[in-house]
């Protein structure tokens, strides 16, 4: 899915331009609280701050940030990739050499879901809202929210992990943790395995958590103006 530019820069506003003057950390404090402010109810049902599918807010909602979940779109590395059926789940995993093979039932990656080749070395792919993709130790998926995310012109968004995840050796992102005022688009994750495990992706699980900073002023350059702003409606 690829954005409309056009149309979100029309619909993109300040806090202050919808009359909310708090502070951002004390306006989500209140949504977490169950306290919407009518202002903000309105800006969240118009668009005009846009997250979108906008998650059960009460769900998902943490002191200072908002939780948002794995979407379908991964980008690997280009290896023979193997889906197989694992107690009654389907199972995106490495190619996995086996004595017998009959063990199990087999279909490579390029014969179920359409890949696209980014470069030499790694491919695109999409599946099912019900399907895992294996992570292996040492691996590496670039992974895309469920969600568009629209930042405001006088907000940086910041991508922040899971403390439940780290702790067992999973890392969200490597570098790319900011977002530029202006940026809109899906959100993509950097998720590493440095753990002693083979992790498990689902579609659809809370995954990494998106704060912001305030800053003293709109942005002279939005990111959707940046000349070369490739991610700019990326997905």
């Amino acid at each position: 899915m690829k954005l409309a530019d056009k149309d979100i820069i029309a619909r993109l506003v300040t806090f202050r331009d919808i009359g909310i003057t708090d502070n951002p950390i004390k306006v989500v404090k209140a949504i977490s609280e169950g306290n919407i402010s009518p202002k903000l109810r309105e800006a969240l049902a118009s668009g005009k701050i846009i997250i979108d599918p906008m998650p059960d807010i009460f769900k998902v909602l943490g002191s200072s940030t908002i939780d948002l979940q794995v979407g379908v779109t991964l980008e690997a590395i280009n290896i023979p990739y193997e889906v197989v059926n694992i107690d009654g789940e389907t199972v995106i995993r490495p190619f996995v050499v086996d004595c017998d093979p009959k063990h199990i039932e087999r279909i490579r990656l390029h014969n179920k879901y359409g890949v696209t080749e980014i470069d030499q070395s790694w491919i695109r792919f999409t599946i099912k809202e019900t399907d895992v993709f294996e992570l292996a130790v040492g691996a590496q998926v670039n992974a895309f929210t469920q969600q568009i995310v629209c930042i405001p012109h006088d907000l940086e968004g910041k991508l922040d992990g899971r403390s439940r995840l780290a702790r067992k050796g999973i890392a969200t992102h490597i570098t790319s943790d900011r977002f530029d005022a202006g940026f809109c688009g899906f959100i993509t994750m950097e998720i590493q395995n440095s753990g002693q495990c083979n992790f498990n992706l689902r579609p659809g699980f809370q995954f990494c958590s998106l704060g912001f900073v305030q800053l003293s002023g709109k942005a002279e350059i939005p990111y959707h103006d940046k000349i070369g702003a490739k991610f700019s409606g990326q997905h």
